[in-house]
């Protein structure tokens, strides 16, 4: 008999390697997937939600100005009525925690709906 030497993907132990690899490769794409969906499932209907609650069309933008202040730029661009519901506005239109503005930054300047006096 003799004795011969088998190719590289035909020894005992390599076709087992292989097919452990293929099924990690499988694994993981499979769990990037799951991974993926989730985060569209989760991440989908808070975008629609902030899609559908846009509020009114801007009038355009402001920069703010050394010494201006959020209530000093909403009497400017207050149409009418309290400038209370203007300054809430313009945080509301761009994300601002609190009323404080710093020079440079541009304000999104929402139109302001009229509340009727009762």
């Amino acid at each position: 008999m003799y004795a011969t030497q088998l190719p590289p993907e035909m020894q005992p132990g390599t076709v087992r390697r292989s097919s452990k690899r293929a099924r990690r490769r499988r694994t993981l794409q499979v769990l990037m997937v799951l991974i993926v969906a989730v985060v569209v499932l989760f991440a989908a209907p808070r975008a629609v939600e902030t899609f559908a609650r846009s509020e009114a069309p801007a009038l355009g933008t402001y920069t703010v100005m050394p010494g201006d202040t959020l209530w000093d730029i909403a009497e400017q661009f207050r149409t009418g009525g309290d400038v209370r519901q203007v300054v809430d506005a313009i945080r509301q239109a761009n994300h601002l925690k609190s009323a404080t503005v710093y020079p440079g930054q541009v304000l999104v300047i929402p139109q302001t709906r009229q509340v009727a006096a009762r």
